[in-house]
């Protein structure tokens, strides 16, 4: 299952460049009843579904379910990842904007986007750490990869995108990332693998231009940093200020 399947770019990817079986069983949903009408009429060996999420859960389970960028627009998006991670039987992935400081924002007083009409359109700040607790619960492999810190993010409150300036992008370390959860059978242990991780040059480098300019900050040794201690926690101990954080 896609989740944001929108006009169906990524079945159409997929397909046209053998990346997918014919035989698998490909379901699409979205909330837009244009997307979904016009996936109906042009890919037609696949199903695809108008729905949203934040009032009717996913109620099939599904081997492999994804989704890019889509839970970021949706509002309480930790109840969808758990939503998904409970209707997923192998794997998932998501992407979304992050941060690895303090409790996921899903606000629309706090971080918006504002369409032409004036619709005002959530823009979520997911703690990755709120995920991978959510997904941990279920998946025994997780891969990370970290696409860097966000580009520059505007207090102006009549602009396309806002973010309240009581948010701080860099005390939170605000970024994108992509998590793709799996369940390897015979496999006891737990494992976090970040993908794209740091060379010692590439970290010293950062920190160096970090004094001149903070969109070099240095957010992947954070990362790396903070994942053994986040999988070896007991229930003790907090790695995150978070709802989700063993109490």
């Amino acid at each position: 299952m896609e989740i944001g399947s929108a006009a169906g770019g990524a079945y159409d990817f997929l397909t046209r460049s053998n990346l997918m079986s014919k035989e698998i069983e490909y379901t699409g949903l979205d909330i837009s009843e244009k997307g979904i009408n016009y996936c109906k009429e042009n890919f037609k060996n696949a199903n695809w579904i108008k729905q949203d999420l934040t009032i009717k859960k996913i109620d099939k389970k599904y081997d492999y379910i994804f989704e890019r960028i889509a839970v970021h627009h949706m509002k309480d998006p930790l109840k969808i990842f758990e939503n998904m991670r409970d209707m997923t039987n192998k794997s998932l992935s998501t992407s979304f904007v992050s941060c690895m400081n303090g409790d996921t924002i899903s606000n629309l007083n706090l971080a918006r986007y504002r369409h032409d009409k004036g619709e005002y359109v959530y823009f979520n700040i997911i703690n990755i750490f709120e995920v991978l607790e959510i997904l941990l619960s279920k998946f025994n492999f997780i891969q990370v990869w970290y696409g860097g810190p966000h580009e520059k993010l505007f207090n102006d409150s009549t602009a396309h995108q806002y973010v309240s300036p009581e948010i701080n992008p860099h005390n939170r370390r605000i970024g994108r990332t992509t998590l793709t959860a799996t369940i390897i059978e015979n496999f006891d242990e737990k494992k976090i693998y970040i993908l794209n991780k740091n060379s010692s040059v590439k970290s010293l480098v950062k920190k160096i231009l970090f004094h001149f300019n903070e969109k070099y900050r240095d957010d992947l040794s954070f990362l790396e940093n903070k994942i053994p201690k986040f999988l070896d926690r007991s229930k003790d101990q907090v790695t995150y200020n978070s709802p989700y954080a063993h109490k």
